[in-house]
């Protein structure tokens, strides 16, 4: 059997681990917290449901990224097509406006069988849709007048955020919107007669 001795050591023993005992389990219920935590987040389903998440919301961004591409691409070529259409218009009215002169190289006036008038019939076709005699140089834009299509390029413009192309569209358009009355057409004419003298 155990003498008395032998019995108060193991005693004494004993109390120290339980004393041990107690300290471990207060340190691991500081660390239980985080490991269910931790280990609550490194469950299959947490990883399935973040990965859901974050491969969703990539998806939605790159999807959104490339809307917004393909939509700013559409948006800078119908801005060039307006551009060309723009410029073709007004070329053909320069030409127009050239078969009314006498073709002087020396510069050209208004032609002597020609009058403020047919000055006036070219000019006029600025505000009006192409015809026969006046193609468009997309078909799509044939049913559109040039101050149409002006205002439609200064909208896309202001899509694609180019201040310097909408200043310089804004400009053409306030300079094709004038009302073609007779001072217009009158410092035309004076134009010619300078060119001519």
């Amino acid at each position: 059997m155990l003498t008395e001795s032998d019995k108060e050591k193991i005693r004494l023993e004993e109390q120290y681990r339980l004393e041990i005992r107690n300290q471990l389990q207060v340190s691991t219920a500081k660390q239980s917290v985080r490991s269910k935590l931790w280990a609550l987040l490194n469950s299959s389903f947490i990883l399935w449901l973040l990965s859901a998440i974050v491969i969703t919301g990539a998806g939605a961004l790159y999807t959104n990224y490339q809307n917004s591409r393909s939509e700013k691409l559409k948006n800078e070529d119908l801005v060039n097509k307006l551009d060309w259409e723009i410029g073709y218009r007004y070329s053909q009215i320069l030409i127009r406006l050239y078969d009314l002169t006498d073709k002087k190289p020396q510069g050209p006036a208004l032609a002597k069988d020609r009058n403020v008038e047919d000055v006036r019939k070219v000019l006029e076709l600025l505000n009006q849709q192409p015809s026969v005699t006046f193609a468009s140089l997309y078909l799509e834009f044939s049913n559109v007048g040039l101050p149409a299509l002006i205002s439609e390029q200064e909208r896309h413009l202001q899509r694609i955020r180019k201040p310097n192309m909408a200043s310089r569209v804004k400009l053409i358009r306030d300079e094709t919107t004038l009302r073609l009355d007779g001072s217009l057409a009158m410092k035309i004419s004076q134009m010619f007669r300078m060119w001519r003298e």
